[in-house]
């Protein structure tokens, strides 16, 4: 069914919390992370590194679901197939802030590259999978330099580690993703508002899902 764009909203995270320690992660769908006390709310969005044998959840944005005391759901996430857990990974809760006069989001990438191995006893062209290409996402904007969301995006270009964003639309459909500002740019035409646009290269999976 046809949806609105109107009303969407991009958030950039802002902080990151202290660690909170994770003992354990289900092959589930979705998967349930157990963190004692993690003190998590659902539709947090957490950043989990540093997990042994599951390495599948390092280093991405997951939004937090069907929270209790001790354990957390990965919101919309299919882990049947990743590695089993074996030890370690902390999560950390990111405060999210809105990207202020955004018109417009478009993304690219993602499909792994082909080798060409043809080679003159072929009978076909052949070829061999290749690296994956980062997805990307580019931020088109209305120039407002007081903006904090605007702001953040501007420094997570000098940035040396990624962060967390978010793309939210108005039937609740939520694209969440680490990575860091790749590209900025800006327009100053006569007659004209101040206009520019960031590219978000993605630096892990990101995960999409109501």
């Amino acid at each position: 069914m046809a949806e609105k764009t109107q009303g969407t909203i991009i958030r950039v995270e802002s902080t990151r919390a202290a660690a909170k320690t994770i003992s354990g992660i289900t092959a589930a769908n979705p998967p349930v992370v157990t963190a004692t006390g993690h003190g998590y709310a659902n539709g947090d969005i957490v950043i989990i590194s540093g997990v042994a044998g599951m390495t599948e959840v390092n280093d991405r944005a997951f939004v937090v679901a069907n929270q209790a005391t001790n354990t957390f759901e990965l919101k919309g996430v299919n882990a049947t197939g990743y590695t089993a857990y074996s030890s370690g990974g902390s999560a950390f809760k990111c405060t999210m802030i809105a990207v202020g006069e955004a018109t417009g989001v478009n993304g690219s990438g993602g499909g792994a590259q082909q080798i060409d191995v043809t080679n003159l006893n072929s009978k076909t062209q052949e070829t061999l999978p290749g690296l994956p290409a980062l997805t990307s996402l580019t931020i088109d904007i209305t120039l407002n330099h007081t903006d904090a969301g605007q702001t953040a995006m501007r420094d997570l270009a000098e940035a040396t580690a990624y962060k967390a964003l978010t793309v939210t639309t108005p039937g609740g459909y939520v694209l969440a993703a680490t990575g860091q500002t790749s590209d900025y740019g800006f327009s100053f035409d006569k007659n004209a508002a101040h206009v520019g646009s960031f590219t978000f290269t993605f630096y892990r999976k990101f995960s999409w899902f109501a």
